[in-house]
């Protein structure tokens, strides 16, 4: 980089990987500070794959439950551990996905 007056001030690369220097717009400053780690982006289609997912879940698990306490008035018990256990998974994996989505959707506000 030259010592130009039309560099505007700022941190730059100082020769070194691991640390930056301070152009003050004039001349070379001696300060430094280690180089920032890159910022990881977010995606968007697993922003998007988080709440889809996160949406189908939940529809299934309405079913799923009316399902296993119809079967549990009908037919007892033992008759309605299948759909049970499917509205458990549901309701795991809903929760899973919604928090994945809020994850990545903080992630992507604060790269923003």
């Amino acid at each position: 980089m030259s010592d130009s007056t039309s560099t505007p001030p700022g941190w730059y690369a100082s020769g070194t990987p691991e640390q930056e220097r301070w152009w003050d717009g004039q001349s070379w400053t001696e300060n430094v500070r280690p180089t920032p780690l890159p910022v990881k982006s977010v995606d968007s289609q697993k922003l998007t794959f988080s709440l889809v997912g996160a949406i189908i879940s939940a529809l299934l698990i309405f079913p799923s439950g009316l399902s296993a306490a119809l079967t549990l008035k009908t037919s007892g018990l033992l008759s309605a551990s299948i759909p049970a256990l499917a509205c458990i998974v549901f309701v795991i994996a809903t929760v899973f996905l919604f928090w994945n989505y809020n994850r990545l959707n903080k992630q992507l506000k604060t790269n923003r």
